[in-house]
């Protein structure tokens, strides 16, 4: 960027005077100074008028003086008055064309009314001077409008063919009404001769005057140019002088090696960092070429090579290098070099901009070093966070799988009292280890969002669907307002996480009334779909003041509240994160004792249906489940306590059902009797989880039989996991513990369309 400061001073008064003169030159400016010269030209025209119309009225008669003096008057001064008109409203603006045109026009009148005169003087006596006389006058209106040509020639051309004609037809009728033609050329001879010698003498000059108009036009403008060339060369080398000056000041105090090199590689000259940083002083150096002085024994040949090749050829070069400093120790130097042509683009310098970065590649080892410990440690962390989820969410999902399987069967009111609470404490636990695991990966940056195609709708409604037994339980009324399917592309994962978070609140918060759920959709734009799921309920709502806070970790609308309602304040948080590592985010609208609006807002790519099967009509689903019995399911899980626990939760819908504990078991049992659905854990011994899919996606290539749905059933429930079982060639992934609504509503998925 060049310094304001530096910018050349031209004179302005010699730019104005070119932009005034090129503007007074085009065909406006010609036609505003036409227009100027014949309103000034007014007074000396009139002369002519004046001294012909005495003359008549001298010699011939008063009358034809008056008329004559009244005529050539009238039709100049109409002329000039047009002229003046358009002038002083047009000064400093564009003619309009049909100004142009009328200029033109009054130029016709004009010129007719001195043509009028001359016809009234010519006719009105025999006597051979008058027509001297109107000869002479028509004459002088063609010399005036040839001066006027160079700025107006359709309005000159006009008034020339009307003189002319003029003479011609006054001069035509005298011979038609003679009575003898050649007496009449005899007394006529000089009349003609002097009419022939006229007219050639007013061709030529007003060629003449047209051309020594252009000629001055462009030598005036010429000159204008070249004198404002001048004035720019003359600043243009000023800023060139302040800008060596500012240079060389630069370069002397610069904290970074200045070198300035011969187009023949030596040293020219250097700046004082130069000796203070490798102790050469210029004397030292100069002359001499860098590899004499600076380079030690270290340095690669081949980048020495490098750095002369490109200096030879004059290329720009940049790299670091070892150079040696006067006391013999070693230094890491960044280097950058530019070549400096001449006009005919041989070499005439080549500078060289050097900085020492020792310091700064010692700092990026260390730094280097810090992040290999640092990623380690990251991944350290993953597989921690990997190992625990699966160790913990393992024997949780004994614990409130089976808890459900309780309470789904004859229980004494004691009994049922003490199964709620254990199931509710589970879940309690499992959430807690879930958003604590959430919230572990958003604060490492470890949190991977998956890409697949899901229903937004399907999804919203399955929520609403797992909500609503503990609505109902309490006495609300959970709604969710039906909409087409809308298919995006994302972590339908997260976002049913997101959704299930906020349903729950809303429940957990409303004591009487109700909870409403609405989609809203935008206007696809760039391949996206915005998309606000809205949760409305009637709960305690939250004090305006709070309504941030509630989005921050380990806290809650209202610290009394935990007593009431328990909860840890991560649930929010971590939704809010979720949302915005999604482009979107969460909002919410709530005053105390008025209920409270969330609205979750993303904008997704649109996707294309999936294959997997949508979820049935909720209305139908409960009956549609008890319509399975004997559906063949294989279940492959090593933990004897988890295939109990399936076998349990599955009891009551009268499947067919075939174990494996290994995912070698699994593939064999398939390829015995392919069932309709799989049941598939990922950590098995013999064969795991994902190896089992693929073999089995395999034999249905090789033996044509049609896809069979595969419902990963797992304790790991990161994004990389549900990630890797796509990939194998899953359908589904269901994460641990296992509730028996989530696996109701997965199997509804796929076996009750297909029955």
């Amino acid at each position: 960027m060049q310094d304001d400061s530096l910018k050349p001073e031209v004179n302005s008064n010699t730019l104005d005077a070119l932009h005034r003169f090129e503007a007074r030159s085009d065909a406006n400016g010609l036609l505003l100074r036409y227009a100027s010269g014949r309103v000034r030209g007014l007074p000396g025209r009139q002369v002519l008028t004046v001294l012909g119309s005495v003359a008549l009225g001298v010699f011939e008669n008063r009358t034809l003086g008056l008329a004559t003096l009244a005529l050539g008057f009238l039709g100049d001064a109409v002329d000039c008055a047009f002229l003046s008109h358009m002038f002083r409203r047009f000064r400093n603006a564009v003619v309009p064309a049909g100004w142009r045109l009328a200029t033109i026009l009054f130029a016709l009148v004009q010129s007719a009314t001195i043509a009028a005169c001359v016809a009234l003087a010519w006719t009105s006596s025999d006597r051979i001077g008058i027509v001297f006389v109107s000869t002479a006058f028509l004459f002088g209106g063609i010399i005036n409008a040839g001066l006027s040509r160079p700025y107006l020639p359709p309005a000159a051309d006009i008034r020339l063919a009307v003189f002319a004609l003029t003479w011609l037809l006054l001069t035509s009728v005298d011979l038609a009404v003679a009575t003898n033609p050649a007496v009449w050329f005899a007394e006529n001879a000089y009349l003609l001769i002097a009419g022939a010698m006229m007219a050639y003498s007013a061709v030529g000059y007003i060629g003449f005057i047209g051309r020594n108009f252009t000629r001055k036009l462009k030598f005036e403008h010429q000159l204008l140019r070249q004198q404002h060339a001048l004035e720019q060369s003359s600043a243009e080398l000023a800023l060139r002088e302040a800008q060596a000056r500012r240079l060389a000041l630069v370069a002397e105090n610069a904290n970074d090696i200045v070198i300035i090199y011969t187009p023949d590689g030596k040293i020219d000259w250097v700046n004082p960092t130069f000796t203070r940083t490798l102790g050469f002083t210029l004397d030292e150096v100069k002359g001499k070429f860098p590899g004499e002085v600076l380079n030690p024994e270290c340095l690669d040949a081949d980048k020495v090579e490098e750095i002369v090749q490109a200096r030879k050829a004059a290329r720009s070069f940049r790299a670091e290098l070892r150079n040696r400093t006067r006391d013999g120790h070693t230094i890491w130097i960044e280097t950058s070099s530019v070549p400096i042509l001449n006009p005919d683009g041989s070499l005439a310098m080549t500078v060289q901009v050097e900085r020492d970065v020792t310091a700064a590649r010692a700092h990026a080892a260390e730094l280097a070093e810090a992040r290999v410990r640092a990623e380690a440690a990251a991944d350290a962390k993953t597989r921690f966070l990997a190992t625990m989820s699966h160790e913990i969410r393992t024997p949780l999902n004994g614990v409130v799988a089976m808890a459900d399987v309780l309470a789904a069967s004859a229980l004494s009111p004691d009994q049922a009292e003490c199964v709620t609470a254990i199931r509710d404490s589970g879940q309690t636990l499992l959430a807690l280890v879930s958003d604590v695991l959430d919230l572990s990966q958003i604060q490492s940056g470890a949190l991977r969002l998956a890409a697949e195609p899901f229903d937004a709708v399907a999804l919203t409604e399955a929520v609403a669907r797992l909500a609503q037994p503990v609505a109902q339980a309490k006495g609300l009324s959970l709604t969710c307002d039906p909409h087409d399917p809308i298919w995006l592309s994302g972590d339908a994962g997260r976002l049913r996480q997101i959704l299930l978070n906020i349903v729950g609140n809303a429940v957990k918060f409303t004591a009487t009334g109700s909870i409403a759920v609405k989609l809203s959709r935008g206007a696809e734009a760039n391949g996206r779909i915005p998309l606000s799921v809205i949760v409305r309920d009637t709960g305690i709502g939250i004090p305006p003041d709070r309504h941030e806070a509630i989005f921050d970790t380990f806290t809650q609308g209202d610290i009394s509240i935990h007593g009431q309602f328990g909860g840890t304040g991560l649930g929010l948080s971590i939704s809010r994160h979720l949302a915005q590592a999604m482009g979107g985010g969460i909002t919410v609208q709530s005053e105390p004792d008025k209920g409270a609006t969330f609205t979750v807002s993303l904008a997704l790519p649109a996707s294309a249906p999936s294959s997997l099967p949508a979820a049935p009509p909720a209305a139908d689903f409960e009956r549609s489940l008890m319509k399975l019995s004997g559906r063949r399911v294989l279940v492959a899980e090593d933990n004897r306590t988890n295939r109990l626990i399936l076998r349990r939760l599955l009891e009551p819908l009268s499947l067919h059902l075939t174990e494996a504990e290994n995912g070698a078991e699994a593939v064999e049992a398939y390829g015995n009797a392919p069932p309709d659905l799989i049941l598939m854990d990922i950590q098995m011994p013999v064969m795991d989880g994902l190896a089992a899919i693929r073999a089995i996606r395999e034999q249905e290539h090789a033996r044509g039989w049609p896809r069979c749905p595969i419902l990963v059933v797992t304790a790991n429930a990161f994004a990389e996991d549900r990630a890797a079982c796509e990939s194998a060639g899953s359908d589904d992934f269901l994460p641990k513990p296992v509730r028996r609504e989530a696996l109701y509503d997965r199997i509804g998925r796929f076996l009750i369309q297909a029955a």
